[in-house]
């Protein structure tokens, strides 16, 4: 592959690269949005197509070219096996599902330049400078939005969980449901680019995998690989934000700094994180740099904490990535018994939620996402689906939980309204 640098490109580079990409068979756009919060990123943009996919990443990748992909949440059953899933996500996506990128466009963290790598990338330039973009993006609803499991349903299993944490079984565990609709939608690349522009956040990830459409607005690091350095950012603690009301805003963040629910929570998590993490880092190398950061986004307020380890020689980076998947903050502590509660309190498979999407450069270095935030599109079935959750300890209210999840998804469905046609 050549390499050509590309000084002023066009500011709507993102839709016209997916755009033209939307002919091959896989195609990814990650994107931080620059956001300046993130002090680990190394890329402003990341994106690539590609034709030829691989399913196992095993102990390798390809020294020349950047491989896009990540792992949906059943790969758990690879890395810490509880079983085979009876339950069925509506949208699927392989365990482990990857392609090498044949095209990449990025742009490095601080740099005022774009990178095309490509067989021919003068090429690529030349085409991505003509692509029109004429469209407006929307979605044409044919049913209304579902729920996978009733308020009622939820509360009741909320309560289950409490009365497992009572005698023992876990101590906190993450409960999801998911929303769902048909429809359908003729410009994905155009819908991704509104849907980050209403949550710009800085894991942001489109994906086509064939007919499925994934829409990320994760605002979460699952794992981060560079050099010798892993880096975790689990979010525990959250809150919503009132942007019209700079008094209720302010009380909102005061109170999820405060709250004692979120904080044991989230050290529950980052004790969780430092476990994975110790399976493939030199013994006593695990810190945590930051504990119970407030992170502010545009519609919710997070606590994030970041761990950090140093990898032993003789643990390969996609291994310490197996190691610590899947993400523990959307598992629970302890990890096993939490993901074993799950699979028997929530009423269908996760799919690709709570996994990870992300990419592994050729020297090594990777960066993956937790799935979260995440809306799916499957084109073959013209459905639609999203999953929201939360963490449940001894002292959750049931009907607090069930709200939490109406937070998480207020956003998206606030936005769908307005490209619902």
């Amino acid at each position: 592959m050549k390499t050509l640098r590309w000084y002023s490109p066009p500011e709507n580079l993102r839709d016209r690269f997916l755009l033209a990409g939307m002919n091959a068979p896989y195609l990814v756009w990650l994107d931080s949005n620059q956001d300046e919060s993130d002090v680990y990123g190394q890329f402003e943009f990341l994106a690539g197509w590609g034709s030829t996919e691989c399913l196992d990443v095993g102990g390798s990748f390809p020294s020349s070219q950047f491989r896009f992909g990540g792992f949906s949440y059943s790969f758990l059953n690879q890395t810490e096996p509880i079983g085979i899933s009876l339950n069925q996500a509506r949208i699927t996506l392989p365990e482990c599902f990857f392609f090498d990128a044949d095209v990449v466009v990025y742009q490095e963290r601080g740099s005022d330049y774009a990178i095309i790598q490509a067989d021919d990338p003068e090429q690529i330039q030349g085409l991505l400078k003509q692509i029109q973009i004429s469209e407006s993006p929307f979605i044409r609803q044919s049913s209304p939005i579902y729920s996978g499991i009733s308020p009622e349903e939820y509360k009741q299993k909320v309560n289950q969980l409490k009365a497992l944490i009572r005698e023992g079984e876990v101590y906190e565990a993450n409960l999801s449901r998911s929303i769902y609709f048909e429809g359908s939608c003729q410009n994905p690349s155009l819908l991704f680019s509104s849907w980050i522009a209403n949550s710009p956040v800085p894991f942001s990830a489109f994906l086509k995998w064939q007919d499925i459409f994934v829409f990320s607005a994760s605002p979460e690091r699952f794992l981060a690989c560079q050099g010798n350095q892993l880096i975790s950012q689990p979010i525990k603690g959250t809150a919503k934000r009132f942007p019209n009301d700079e008094l209720a805003d302010a009380f909102s963040q005061e109170s999820l700094q405060n709250s004692d629910k979120d904080k044991a929570e989230n050290v529950m998590i980052v004790d969780l994180v430092r476990n994975d993490l110790n399976k493939s880092c030199v013994p006593g190398s695990v810190r945590v740099p930051e504990l119970f950061g407030l992170h502010r986004f545009p519609w919710v307020y997070h606590l994030i904490s970041t761990v950090t380890g140093e990898l032993r020689l003789d643990i390969h980076r996609i291994q310490a990535l197996k190691n610590a998947f899947p993400p523990g903050s959307m598992t629970g502590a302890p990890k096993v018994s939490a993901m074993k509660i799950i699979e028997k309190l929530e009423p269908e498979g996760r799919g690709l939620f709570a996994g990870c999407l992300g990419y592994i450069a050729p020297n090594g270095d990777f960066d993956f996402n937790v799935v979260i935030r995440t809306l799916l599109y499957d084109h073959s079935k013209q459905l639609f689906s999203y999953h929201a959750g939360g963490a449940v300890t001894i002292d959750s209210d049931a009907e607090a939980e069930y709200q939490e999840t109406i937070h998480k998804s207020a956003n998206l469905l606030s936005w769908l309204q307005q490209v619902s046609r």
